[in-house]
């Protein structure tokens, strides 16, 4: 006796759930078309970027909206393909994981920009937001059975962001 055929997304075996077979990054996608639509309408990022003074002179909106705003096109560029990438690993994970490893990096990040910690009066661009999606997107690749690329991407990431950290400067884009 032959198994009834199923549909994408389910199982044939009880109790039993399959992820579908493929998911559209609508979130990724979204996000890539907004940060592209602000640089575009814009005349550059400073009206949405993170200023310090204008946070604490009350334009709070500048704690999510300096995420969204790049300080040129190929600021745009580098940190949208990092978006893509990062974007694409989780979501097809799920959309809410998505959001929520995007809305605790921008908390976490602004957190740390309002921080006696940080000397940037001015920010711009998810880099930082980048660095909390690169950590949920190695720790699922990890899962996946990752092993050494995903450790070695792991262990380069670290050494990059420890030596930002300790020189104030960002070492690539």
């Amino acid at each position: 006796m032959s198994e009834p055929r199923s549909r994408i997304g389910q199982s044939t075996r009880p109790g039993h759930r399959q992820r579908p077979a493929s998911r559209r990054p609508l979130l990724t996608a979204g996000l890539l078309a907004l940060l592209v639509g602000l640089h575009l309408l814009l005349p550059g990022p400073e009206p949405l970027a993170f200023h310090a003074g204008a946070v604490f002179d009350g334009e709070v909106w500048r704690l999510v909206t300096g995420h969204l705003v790049h300080a040129d096109g190929p600021h745009l560029a580098w940190n949208g393909l990092a978006l893509a990438v990062l974007g694409l690993l989780i979501e097809r994970e799920g959309r809410g994981l998505l959001l929520g490893a995007l809305t605790g990096g921008i908390v976490s990040v602004s957190a740390l920009l309002l921080s006696p910690l940080s000397s940037l009066a001015l920010y711009c661009g998810l880099s930082g937001v980048l660095n909390s999606l690169l950590v949920i997107a190695l720790y699922l690749e990890w899962r996946r059975g990752g092993g050494l690329p995903v450790l070695l991407v792991a262990v380069g990431s670290v050494a990059k962001l420890s030596w930002e950290l300790a020189h104030d400067s960002s070492l690539l884009t």
